[in-house]
């Protein structure tokens, strides 16, 4: 039973074949090369990064400060439109699956109040509380929210 053919298909399996060399970029997917490490000495862009023009008014805090902070905005936006938020959730227990045609009104409501919450300038707003404050790394530490105009 083991032939020559046998032993010709060992040493293909082990042998790069001609023209890519062993362990080259083309034996590589694309997918594992990005994860792998992407692009050489530029940094990842996380999805929906508001940092994309930057202007002089901007403060430039640390990446991972800024995620925290976010994270804050979002807090204290879900926190000031706790009612809206609240009127939401009642409607859409009430009316199951035709919570997309009853709810409407309270979905825009409370979409409308978030979204005044988590703007650039109320954001730029809490990174200038954060730097004034001394760059606390309290994880306690919470901004004042004052209503955005």
């Amino acid at each position: 039973r083991g032939g020559a053919g046998d032993a010709r298909r060992r040493r293909s399996r082990r042998e790069p074949t001609k023209g890519r060399a062993a362990g080259g970029a083309s034996d590589r997917s694309p997918c594992r090369e990005t994860q792998a490490g992407g692009q050489a000495g530029r940094p990842r862009r996380r999805r929906g990064s508001m940092a994309t023009a930057t202007t002089s008014t901007t403060l430039e805090v640390p990446a991972k400060a800024e995620e925290a902070l976010r994270s804050k905005m979002k807090h204290l936006a879900h926190k000031q439109c706790d009612g809206a938020i609240r009127d939401f959730v009642q409607c859409s227990k009430e009316a199951g699956i035709l919570v997309v045609i009853k709810c409407r009104e309270h979905n825009k409501r409370m979409n409308e109040c978030v979204s005044d919450y988590t703007t650039a300038e109320v954001l730029e707003g809490i990174k200038r509380q954060w730097v004034d404050a001394g760059r606390p790394s309290d994880v306690g530490w919470m901004p004042k929210v004052t209503r955005p105009s």
